[in-house]
């Protein structure tokens, strides 16, 4: 699945940051539970991967770099 988010800016002077990708993991997993919140809870718990509890096991999300068309750099 692909989402593509489009954000507005509330205010003239707004910053996006660094670590953007655990609050937009937060709202995927929040939108998720109000589909299925046990599988929303399962995969935030135990994700994706190894059989034994010694393999790693993976969470899905993969973030592109943040386009932003017109920015003012500082």
């Amino acid at each position: 699945m692909r989402l593509k988010l489009t954000l507005a800016p509330l205010e003239r002077k707004c910053t996006i940051p660094i670590n953007y990708q655990y609050p937009v993991s937060a709202w995927i997993y929040k939108i998720l539970e109000f589909a299925d919140k046990g599988y929303a809870n399962w995969l935030h718990q135990h994700g994706y991967g190894g059989v034994s509890e010694s393999d790693r096991l993976y969470k899905f999300f993969v973030f592109s770099k943040i386009s932003i068309p017109r920015v003012k750099q500082h």
